[in-house]
C-alpha cells in the first residue's frame, strides 16, 4: 500500500554575521559590511549552519513509477486522495488490452468481418 510522507529538506543558513560587498562573512570593521541576522547561503559557505527539517508538501511514490517521490499536496487528506487516483490509474495501466464487444463491433475490420461470413459482396 502507499502511502503519503514529507521529505527532508536540508539548507544552509548563516545568522548574526557581518556580510561584506562580495557576499561573504567578514569582520565587523570591514568597509562596505553589513549586518544580517539570518540568509540562507549554499553549501560550503564558511560559518553555515546546517539545518533538516520536513517539506511543506507531501509526496508518495505510487506503484509501477519510479522510485523518485511525486509531489502531491500541501493538505494530508488531498495529498492523499491524489496518491489513490495515481495507484488506480496504474493498476489499470498494467492490466492487460482486450477490447470490449462493443468497440469491436463499432469498427469496420468487424463489419467487413460480419459482412463476408453472411455471404454478401462488398
Amino acid at each position: 500500500m502507499a502511502s503519503v510522507f514529507k521529505i527532508t529538506v536540508v539548507q544552509y543558513w548563516l545568522r548574526n554575521v557581518w556580510i561584506g560587498p562580495d557576499g561573504a562573512p567578514c569582520p565587523k570593521d570591514t568597509p562596505g559590511a553589513k549586518f544580517i541576522q539570518s540568509r540562507k547561503v549554499k553549501a560550503g559557505t564558511l560559518g553555515a549552519v546546517k539545518v533538516k527539517k520536513k517539506s511543506g508538501r507531501w509526496y508518495g511514490r505510487p506503484a509501477g513509477r519510479t522510485s523518485k517521490p511525486v509531489s502531491l499536496s500541501t493538505n494530508k487528506t488531498a495529498a492523499q486522495q491524489l496518491l489513490a487516483d495515481l495507484v488506480k490509474k496504474a493498476a489499470e495501466n498494467c492490466r492487460p488490452a482486450t477490447d470490449p464487444p462493443s468497440m469491436c463491433a463499432s469498427s469496420p475490420h468487424a463489419y467487413r468481418r460480419r459482412s463476408k461470413a453472411a455471404g454478401s459482396t462488398s
